[in-house]
């Protein structure tokens, strides 16, 4: 049997980008001139120039000098790379004639490491700025969040990433903007200027540092004088009206004095004669009371038989009008009569200073069949009686124990029952839609125009003691649910040995002093010496755990689910329509378990112990299905088979699974067949280097490159191949990137590796 000759690796080339113009700035451009300045290679038939062996140690001592440098650089520079490449210009044809096995220049190899190490640098340093500004943001500190993006100067190739998150972030500052706007222009539409003032200062705090800031911490200032204009209007309408209500009880009082007399009631305090005991005085003379009996006082109850200017005969006794009292005229009246009469009826009782005898005549008054002038009487009456310039919106209504009212005085008697009514509904329901009507029926009563002061604040108490029962409600029995689910302590141990196995095994992994980097010369020594067999052993180690079948379910995934959605739609929609403020994170906090595992089905790989777990987890099920679904060119069952097994050791180490992209599939696919047909393997080559042939597929973003020959499968380049080689395997493993792209040609396969947006369809 012939031997397999030995798989070869060649050094991933990272270059991490954004954009096409980091990447001509940090590698592109260096690449290029370093291939123009490369001699000619020689032809086949012409031997390769010898080396003295002083060139050869003049080589090694300027890769010392470079590595010792490019070791403690920090930050890396373009111009040390340019440096280094130089000196490869120069010295790379020394060097393949002294090491003629090697396949590829130590000073290539240095500063594609330096690349790499600038590019996972600058995309390290991205990601805690997009953590400290989600963190920023989710305490509503807005100012600091934008004074992190103002100070961060990311790579050119990172600049339209922070571009795209300031939008990002802006974005979600004008939408919590538009929830204050909406729920201060409320408060303002309902006269309510106090309170929205109120409510803007109350919110502005956050806005501090942005430019949003002043168009919010101006308004209390701006409602403020609106507020003491709108006092001061009220007080002179309020008093204008009062006026005029005055003048019309004089003229009233005025027309209703009787024809003929002169003479003023013996009684001061009595109203004056006129019209309507005129009308009185008519219905005693034609016998309407001779069944009717009524106490007129002093003892004497009997019917009237007669009537004069003066009074009313009673048992043959004279009752002068003053000295009758008022219950007993209108008694009168209420028995006798009918259709104009109750409006002299009303006019009189309202003059006589008895409002309620007043709008019941007119109630009486109402009920003709010309009901609907009868009521614009009515209306035009009572908008005079109390002074109106106009007769309100809507006009009066009548209630039996309220009498007339307009559209605000009703609406000031009934809102506090009606406020109860929503509350109990806001509580006696189990639907969200049900809870949400109720919610918006007590806001609109709330802000509703024309509520005096004491009765808005009726509405509010009632609202916030319904709004805090609930809240305690769900909290009670979300707490009550978490602790029945149980067995969770075994998983979440499990889980925790795992994270710490994770941990020790991405240590070594990462440790160039341990894992030793594949161009130091003990690599070649054997897997003992170059730290591959530590890296199985913690690998393994990792791997036990996680494959360990343990299952749980976690019961009323569902019904926990809404009491958590419920938390925060009463903290952060119900709350502040009432003036209160609620901490969704800080009630949460008991509850991060059960938020973080509203999965119904939970082991090892599922269960999560934060919220960064929950979102990880999130993402490698959308990548799963996603790349499962792919179709398109440069995607075949390889290419899936290969991402899934690598995908498959990231989720392993807590890492997150990448999406494939077609396009990277397509250049190295055409890479991979190019090194086959070759019979060897590059980066940088007649078929250009990794950016060059990502762009030449439509892909933008720079690319880090790993490439390989001599394995019989797309499972075994990974597992067999990259997993066993140091700089390889960081690279796959890297959590710089978040797409690949993978092809396999004959015994040659290649990965791609960026970090671009999420595409289409995610």
């Amino acid at each position: 049997m012939t031997e397999t000759p030995p798989p070869t690796r060649a050094r991933p080339l990272r270059i991490l980008a954004y954009a096409v113009l980091g990447i001509v700035a940090s590698a592109g451009v260096l690449i290029l001139l370093k291939a123009a300045a490369r001699p000619p290679a020689p032809t086949v038939d012409a031997p390769p120039p010898a080396a003295a062996p002083v060139d050869a140690e003049e080589a090694r001592r300027a890769y010392a000098e470079l590595k010792a440098k490019a070791d403690k650089a920090n930050p890396v520079t373009d111009a040390l790379i340019a440096e280094i490449y130089a000196a490869g210009n120069r010295w790379n044809p020394v060097w393949a004639v002294v090491n003629p096995a090697d396949q590829e220049s130590p000073f290539d190899t240095l500063a594609a490491a330096l690349v790499n190490r600038r590019a996972e640098t600058a995309a390290q340093a991205f990601g805690e700025l997009t953590a400290e500004v989600d963190a920023e943001m989710r305490a509503r500190k807005y100012g600091p969040a934008l004074e992190a993006l103002a100070k961060f100067r990311p790579e050119p190739h990172l600049e339209e990433a922070r571009r795209a998150l300031v939008h990002d972030t802006l974005a979600r500052i004008d939408s919590d903007l538009a929830v204050v706007e909406e729920h201060g222009t409320a408060l303002v539409d309902a006269g309510r200027f106090v309170e929205a003032s109120r409510w803007y200062s109350g919110q502005a705090g956050r806005f501090r540092g942005t430019d949003r800031h002043g168009r919010v911490a101006s308004r209390p200032d701006q409602l403020s004088e609106v507020a003491v204009v709108d006092d001061l209007r009220r007080r002179r309408e309020t008093a204008e009206a009062q006026a005029r209500s005055n003048e019309v009880i004089k003229k009233i009082q005025a027309s209703v004095a009787p024809a003929g007399t002169g003479t003023p009631s013996a009684d001061p305090a009595a109203p004056p004669l006129g019209p309507f005991h005129a009308k009185l005085a008519e219905r005693v003379n034609q016998k309407r009371f001779a069944q009717k009996k009524y106490t007129f006082g002093a003892g004497i109850t009997g019917s009237p038989t007669e009537a004069t200017a003066e009074g009313v005969i009673v048992g043959g006794l004279l009752m002068k009008w003053p000295g009758i009292p008022a219950d007993v005229l209108f008694a009168m009246a209420g028995d006798s009569f009918h259709g104009e009469d109750w409006v002299v009826a009303a006019e009189y009782a309202f003059a006589a200073g008895h409002p309620a005898y007043s709008g019941g005549f007119l109630w009486r008054y109402a009920g003709g069949a010309d009901r609907k002038q009868r009521q614009a009487t009515i209306d035009e009456i009572l908008a005079r009686f109390r002074g109106l310039r106009s007769v309100p919106e809507g006009g009066f209504t009548y209630d039996l124990k309220a009498g007339w009212e307009d559209r605000s005085q009703r609406a000031n008697r009934t809102a506090v029952d009606e406020a109860g009514r929503h509350a109990k509904a806001l509580l006696g329901t189990s639907e969200a839609r049900r809870r949400e009507e109720a919610f918006e029926k007590l806001r609109g009563l709330y802000l509703q125009p024309g509520l005096a002061d004491e009765t808005r604040e009726k509405v509010r108490a009632t609202a916030v003691d319904a709004l805090t029962t609930l809240k305690r409600e769900r909290l009670e029995d979300l707490a009550k649910r978490a602790k029945a689910t149980g067995g969770l302590a075994e998983l979440r141990a499990l889980k925790l040995l795992l994270k710490k196995a994770r941990e020790e095994a991405l240590k070594v992994i990462y440790d160039p002093k341990i894992y030793l980097p594949e161009d130091d010369p003990r690599w070649r020594q054997g897997e003992k010496i170059n730290g591959q067999l530590k890296v199985d052993e913690l690998v393994e180690a990792v791997r036990q755990i996680w494959e360990q079948p343990a299952r749980f379910v976690l019961g009323s995934s569902r019904t926990l689910e809404r009491d958590l959605e419920e938390i925060r739609t009463i903290n952060e929609k119900y709350f502040p329509a009432f003036g209160l403020e609620g901490d969704t994170e800080k009630d949460f906090a008991a509850f991060e378990e059960v938020r973080n595992n509203l999965n119904e089905a939970l082991s090892i790989r599922s269960y999560c112990l934060n919220a960064a777990e929950r979102q990880d987890y999130e993402w490698n099920r959308r990548v799963d299905r996603y790349n499962d679904s792919l179709k398109g060119s440069g995607i075949t069952r390889d290419e899936i088979e290969h991402a899934r097994t690598l995908n498959d050791y990231r989720e392993m180490m807590g890492r997150r699974r990448l999406f494939l992209d077609a396009r990277l599939c397509r250049a190295t696919k055409k890479h991979s067949a190019a090194c086959d047909k070759a019979g060897r393997i590059w980066h940088v080559g007649e078929d250009g280097d990794p950016n060059s042939r990502a762009r030449a597929e439509g892909f933008t973003s720079g690319v880090s490159e790993n490439v390989a020959i001599g394995y019989s499968s797309p499972a075994d380049i990974w597992t067999r191949g990259w997993y066993r080689a140091s700089d390889h395997h960081r690279n796959g493993l890297s959590d710089s990137w978040n797409c690949m792209g993978y092809g396999y040609v004959g015994s040659v396969g290649t990965q791609n590796f960026s970090a671009i947006g999420n595409p289409k369809g995610f």
